[in-house]
């Protein structure tokens, strides 16, 4: 199995204390402890309580605060050997059109033109995505870009109804392949969503990979958090909590086991062609006979 199995929280630092420690700092460990719980059952009654639309918001809200992380110098970096290994291994050669989903200000989209990709991106946080056109501009770069969501860009290809934002982006499909922006795949709420987005996603790259990356890494089940998990799925209007659903600092995300990715990937008409659980752990989507 992937990722960690889930065990016991361990203490951590001074948060337990023994009787030979003053008691101001026993005091404070007590406090510390309360706290823990309270923020365990914080996020486990948002997982009970919050939709797909309510977290979608507050992911995006959270990565725009974030924006003097991903913008500015992160575009300079480019790939990590982790991330550059699943291109040079699964992209097809330059001058191939690769889509990037949920591209934030640009790092993926600018690595791939610098190696000679033709690209296209969307992504729903306006200010990453006023980032992402001015560095396109300053280098040059003439691509279709979107400020759309993954709800957006499922519904404009697979329907039902119209989504205005998106022409250009979905007028240059077929794509060869599509990049899902760096560990946007984990936010998605549930299995049919996930599976949706494949099935967007193979319909504008019938052909080709789509290559993700996602935490594989299980937020520890206590027995505060399992006593918590137990008793607000039984409140009227609980939505539905998988092993791997966990809160983090972007909101909802989810930890993926490899018999899971490999299910989606069935559900979805693709093969889970490779997986790796490195720095960044990425995966390869890849429609059968490819």
């Amino acid at each position: 199995m992937m990722g960690v199995a889930e065990r016991p929280e361990p203490p951590i630092g001074l948060r337990r204390t023994c009787p030979a420690a003053p008691w101001w700092l026993r005091a404070l460990s007590f406090v510390d402890r309360l706290y823990g719980g309270f923020a365990i059952a914080r996020d486990e009654l948002a997982l009970s309580r919050l939709r797909e639309d309510q977290w979608t918001a507050v992911v995006v809200e959270r990565y725009e605060a974030a924006i003097g992380f991903y913008g500015g110098l992160n575009n300079e970096r480019g790939f990590v050997e982790d991330e550059q290994a699943l291109v040079d291994r699964w992209l097809p050669p330059p001058p191939g059109r690769v889509l990037v989903t949920a591209a934030g200000a640009g790092r993926e989209v600018l690595a791939l033109a610098a190696q000679g990709y033709d690209v296209a991106a969307f992504d729903p946080a306006e200010p990453l995505f006023d980032d992402l056109k001015r560095a396109l501009a300053l280098r040059g770069i003439d691509a279709p870009v979107a400020l759309s969501s993954y709800e957006d860009f499922m519904h404009a290809v697979l329907g039902p109804g119209k989504v205005e934002g998106l022409g250009d982006v979905l007028r240059a499909a077929p794509y060869s392949a599509v990049l899902l922006g760096l560990n946007s795949f984990t936010h998605l709420r549930t299995p049919e969503v996930r599976v949706r987005l494949l099935e967007a996603c193979r319909a504008i790259c019938p052909s080709g990979p789509v290559l993700a990356s996602f935490y594989l890494e299980h937020v520890p089940m206590s027995r505060v958090r399992a006593r918590a998990r137990s008793l607000f799925a039984r409140l009227p209007g609980a939505q539905s909590v998988t092993p791997g659903d966990q809160v983090g600092i972007y909101g909802y995300e989810h930890a993926f086991e490899q018999e899971e990715l490999r299910e989606l990937a069935a559900r979805s008409g693709y093969e889970l062609a490779h997986l790796a659980p490195g720095f960044i752990p990425c995966a390869v989507f890849l429609p059968p006979n490819a």
